[in-house]
């Protein structure tokens, strides 16, 4: 079971929320989560930086797996290593776009390689 922590009262009721038994990833909603703490969007905040830690730490005294969306692979190395074990590599809409770039990219390419 994935759950999601993306409130400020969410983080005060953390280990509670955290230690029910079945949960297997505790998602951060970081988008969210820095609204609800009054500071959004701003993702390089000491706040949020602080929340993402504990979020690491509550779930390896649980067994659960943290997760997030980082904007870039360098974030994603970051987190990685803080100790994230599920992370998403975009959105749906970032891939689906991605995909459709590098197409309009190969299709091009090769239209000038004729």
């Amino acid at each position: 079971m994935i759950i999601q922590v993306e409130t400020a009262r969410a983080f005060e009721n953390l280990e509670e929320i955290i230690s029910v038994p079945g949960v297997d990833v505790a998602w951060i909603g970081h988008y969210d989560l820095t609204v609800s703490m009054g500071i959004p969007a701003q993702f390089d905040h000491p706040q949020l930086i602080d929340a993402m830690n504990e979020l690491v730490r509550t779930c390896r005294k649980y067994g659960v797996a943290p997760g997030f969306l980082p904007p870039n692979q360098e974030s994603a190395a970051h987190w990685i290593a803080e100790g994230y074990r599920m992370i998403s590599l975009g959105s749906d809409i970032s891939v689906f776009l991605d995909g459709i770039r590098r197409f309009k990219t190969h299709v091009t390419q090769e239209g000038q390689a004729r």
